[in-house]
């Protein structure tokens, strides 16, 4: 039978070690010092914590307010109830105290274990819930309004649902189901596109488009300079929407194209950097289903130049 006995204090060495541990995961710590009550309270502070923190991402928009907010919360409550954590268990490991040694069902390695499961457990439930998701660019299909090493949060609320045109939009690819994609949504179901020397023509129309000047582009080769233009897509009912693209020259592979009748249930898709973009016109995307739409790309939340960061997605 075990039976409780007094038992000193740890060395500052080691209390030192069960402070951090408990700063990383809050009552890992105390588990280790077999204060397994003291421990499992702070842990389901922590996780209560997070938890209250994750609801903004499964109830509000990633747009850059809310972000800055979540940023802020998660720094000034997570951080000091860390903190907290670490001083208590410090605090616990050099203390003098009756302990009673652990049976099986309190042994240190399976607390650890519990923990750690019911973490992942947490973190599995929630992330279909989420709707935040965050993307990188790999590529410089998009450039010049997203650059390679760009994060995005990607709003997955409209998942499975028609994007309006002109959107940039995270998609599955319909060829294999599984790689992520990112293009600017331009043709709608009945909706004729087409490419004639480099201009774009909706529905038997010339999309206007107006120089602005050059763009150094990097990003899957060597740096280029490239011609930049404002292009002006039709929305419907009058309303317009402006944005930036690049040209090589307009005498590219993909610049002369049949016209594109987009099916229903899917739309078409285009990468503003039209003379490195794998899109809609050629056979390894096509037409995107709408159903493997994943969601808006809303807000760029790092970047490799910081006037970009927390900048809306244009």
């Amino acid at each position: 039978m075990r039976t409780p006995h007094d038992e000193g204090p740890l060395s500052r060495r080691r209390a030192v070690a069960v402070a951090v541990l408990s700063l990383l995961l809050p009552g890992l710590g105390h588990i280790v010092a077999r204060s397994v009550g003291r421990g499992w309270a702070w842990y389901a502070g922590g996780t209560l914590l997070g938890l209250l923190l994750l609801s903004g991402t499964v109830l509000l928009a990633p747009v850059p307010v809310m972000i800055l907010a979540f940023v802020a919360l998660t720094f000034l409550m997570l951080v000091p109830f860390n903190i907290l954590a670490a001083a208590d268990a410090y605090r616990v490991a050099r203390a003098w105290r009756v302990r009673t040694p652990p049976g099986w069902l309190r042994a240190t390695w399976l607390s650890i274990l519990a923990m750690l499961a019911i973490g992942a457990a947490v973190q599995s439930s929630l992330t279909p819930a989420m709707r935040w998701r965050s993307f990188s660019i790999p590529s410089a299909s998009m450039l010049p309004n997203l650059q390679v090493g760009d994060y995005l949060m990607v709003d997955t609320q409209t998942r499975g649902t028609l994007p309006p045109r002109g959107e940039i939009v995270v998609f599955v690819l319909p060829s294999d189901g599984r790689t992520d994609y990112i293009k600017r949504v331009i043709g709608l179901p009945g909706d004729r596109v087409q490419m004639k020397v480099g201009r774009l023509f909706l529905n038997g129309t010339m999309v206007p488009r107006r120089d602005a000047g050059t763009f150094l582009a990097a990003g899957d080769g060597p740096p280029m300079l490239l011609k930049r233009y404002i292009e002006t897509l039709p929305l419907g009912a009058g309303a317009t929407r402006d944005y930036a693209i690049l040209e090589a020259s307009d005498a590219e592979m993909l610049d002369n194209t049949p016209e594109f009748l987009v099916p229903p249930g899917a739309f078409f898709v285009l990468g503003d950097s039209r003379d490195n973009s794998m899109d809609s016109r050629v056979a390894s995307v096509g037409f995107v289903p709408v159903a493997n739409v994943v969601g808006p790309a809303l807000t760029r939340f790092w970047a490799r130049s910081f006037d970009r960061i927390l900048q809306p997605v244009q």
